[in-house]
């Protein structure tokens, strides 16, 4: 018994230090929870008044009707949200949002509605559970496309309204898109009704409801964006405990609450009873148009009996054409075949008569035959007939259309040079002058057939110039063109023939001493124009002939 009590004396001052503890730590504790309900009662736990900034001109979200009363679907939540936390709106009406954010951050008012969240707020304001998630839309034309992704659409033009988050996102998610900031949407769907932007970006519900609103009849909404667009409640930093007081309002709604207030605003029906009164007054019109109708019905019989005798009497003909048409294309299927035939026999014998020259040259060098004039003469013959027939050969297929454009990246500079190198052999006598600054002409075009336009031209000038007198050929490459240009010091041509030079197997008055086809120009401009370029012939004054071409210089000739 002894040795209890002074065990239990051992303990007291153990016991006596908990007490004190415990008594310390509800002394500090009270300070704690009045600063808690002081801050409660600042921050409005209990029933007192919220101001809300708001905007007057972002319906179907939020507005004023004819009486000045704040409207709109955002309105009705705030409305509910509001009666749910026993609280008072006031209306802090602002111009924009970016005035909304300012009076928040500044105290004049505590909450602003219809935010959508972006980072660069985050530090500045606190946000709520998201209120809506409404997607983004396109507003189109009627007659455009269904735009299944943004980003096949980036060459178009798109408006959006200036200084929102939803500006700012399509911004970061697409840096390629070209933006026209517009005011409101009303600006917006205008633009793009009377054709002057390609679509308007805005939420679906926004779209919709402007739509309806201004009846505008010729844009759809022709797609919808990957991402939602969160409509948030903003708080200041300072009122974590009306934050928490929003989000557990919010995430008390119902979806029947929810489904209650956007069919308000996005679904509007118009019921109206029947008056007979009017009946009378259409069944005359309706009547009088069933007659128009009637009449116009059996005049479209016998209109149509006539077109049946016609459209018999057409198919019988086209019997004829078609018949024409297939004896054409045999004869077209056998030149092809024809030429192609040329092209592998010629090869032949020129071969020989080539072989034949060098055996000649040789016996020539070891006995001195003084030959050397006609070998060269023969020589000469021999490339000019192979010019004559490679140059043949590929006019046929251009002019059959076999002979197709197929376009590669290339040095157009080294094309001159093969062309000026195959010539020389073909034409030793003639001399051309070269004028180009560079020595690269990076181009996009077909080797083959820009290979048969230098030749022509230039054999054209050969032609019709004394064998004494030199061709310029000038190169000019700049950012937009390629610039060539082919002159002469020869006959020239003459005005009367300027208007038909490059018709086919047109041949001009002056030129009758003169070989040819008329085929040279006309060749000439085919493949010129295969290339997007233009032609032109000028005959200055002081004789000869110019032909200009200017070649665009697409993103492909880099």
């Amino acid at each position: 018994m002894e040795a209890n009590i002074l065990a239990g004396k051992n303990y007291l001052p153990v016991y006596g230090c908990l007490v004190l503890f415990i008594f310390s730590l509800s002394m500090n504790a009270e300070p704690q929870v009045s600063a808690q309900i002081h801050e409660e009662q600042r921050e409005g736990q209990w029933p007192g008044v919220i101001r809300l900034c708001t905007q007057r001109d972002s319906m179907p979200y939020e507005g004023s009707d004819e009486q000045g009363h704040y409207i709109g679907i955002i309105a009705d939540f705030m409305r509910l949200l509001a009666e749910q936390m026993d609280k008072q709106l006031v209306l802090v009406e602002t111009l924009n949002t970016q005035q909304a954010q300012a009076f928040v951050k500044q105290q004049q008012c505590d909450i602003l509605s219809l935010v959508a969240q972006e980072k660069e707020q985050a530090s500045d304001l606190d946000f709520t559970k998201p209120l809506l998630q409404h997607p983004v839309g396109l507003a189109t034309l009627t007659d455009s496309e269904f735009i299944g992704d943004i980003s096949w659409a980036l060459e178009h033009r798109f408006a959006v309204v200036q200084e929102t988050a939803l500006y700012e996102t399509l911004r970061h998610k697409y840096p390629r898109i070209k933006i026209t900031p517009v005011e409101n949407a009303q600006i917006g769907l205008a633009m793009v009704a009377s054709g002057k932007l390609f679509a308007y970006i805005d939420s679906v519900a926004t779209i919709a409801y402007q739509v309806q609103k201004q009846r505008i009849l010729n844009v759809k909404i022709a797609g919808e964006l990957a991402f939602k667009y969160p409509i948030v409640i903003a708080l200041g930093k300072d009122k974590p405990l009306l934050l928490k007081a929003f989000n557990r309002a919010i995430a008390e709604l119902s979806e029947q609450e929810k489904l209650t207030i956007l069919n308000k605003w996005l679904s509007i029906n118009y019921q109206r009873a029947f008056n007979y009164g009017y009946l009378s007054q259409y069944l005359v019109p309706i009547f009088l148009m069933l007659l128009a109708l009637l009449g116009h019905y059996v005049f479209l019989i016998r209109n149509n009996k006539k077109l049946q005798t016609a459209n018999h009497r057409l198919q019988s003909e086209n019997v004829g054409l078609s018949s024409v048409l297939e004896q054409e294309q045999q004869a077209l299927n056998q030149s092809i075949q024809f030429a192609e035939m040329i092209s592998h026999e010629y090869r032949t014998p020129v071969s020989v008569i080539s072989t034949n020259l060098d055996i000649l040259a040789l016996k020539n060098q070891q006995q001195a035959f003084a030959i050397d004039a006609q070998l060269t003469k023969m020589r000469e013959s021999v490339a000019k007939l192979i010019a004559l027939v490679e140059t043949a050969l590929s006019r046929e297929k251009l002019l059959t259309g076999k002979l197709v454009a197929h376009k590669v990246r290339m040095d157009f500079y080294l094309i001159v040079q093969q062309v000026l190198f195959e010539l020389k052999k073909s034409y030793p006598r003639r001399q051309v002058v070269l004028h180009c600054e560079q020595i690269k002409l990076p181009f996009f075009g077909d080797p083959e057939l820009l290979i048969l336009l230098l030749k022509n031209l230039l054999e054209n000038a050969f032609k019709y110039s004394a064998s004494d007198k030199v061709v310029t050929l000038s190169l000019v490459l700049s950012a937009e063109q390629l610039t060539i240009e082919v002159a002469d010091q020869g006959i020239g041509i003459m005005h009367t023939d300027m208007e038909y030079i490059f018709d086919k197997y047109h041949r001009a008055a002056n030129t009758a001493n003169t070989s040819g086809i008329g085929l040279g120009l006309f060749m000439a401009k085919l493949v010129v124009v295969q290339h997007g370029g233009e032609i032109s012939v000028l005959c200055p004054s002081a004789g000869g002939t110019r032909v200009r071409i200017l070649f665009p210089v697409v993103s492909g000739n880099h």
